[in-house]
């Protein structure tokens, strides 16, 4: 049985792409978007970003190495990591750690 990382998962059309957004149970949404004007989005890569319940950017917050609240150039398979990373992240919030 496979385990599911996110609360829920939506998908839609965006700017002549594709966008995801996985909300985690805690409130945080990890969106990942791929279409001509993203990160990475021409070469066939994603953009991933982490909001927190209020829409605030919180990437940085989840990877402290990062220099901007948003992510590119990420390959499809590096996709269950972060969305790995953003889990444990928010189940710090549901759990109070």
């Amino acid at each position: 049985m496979t385990r599911s990382y996110y609360k829920s998962l939506t998908e839609q059309e965006y700017m002549g792409g594709v966008a995801r957004t996985y909300e985690f149970e805690g409130g945080h949404n990890l969106s990942v978007v791929k279409h001509d004007f993203s990160y990475g989005g021409p070469q066939g890569k994603w953009e991933i970003a982490v909001f927190n319940s209020e829409g605030d950017f919180v990437t940085r917050d989840v990877w402290h190495d990062l220099e901007d609240d948003v992510m590119g150039w990420v390959k499809e398979d590096l996709i269950d990591k972060y969305i790995n990373d953003v889990y444990w992240f928010d189940r710090e919030d549901v759990e109070g750690v």
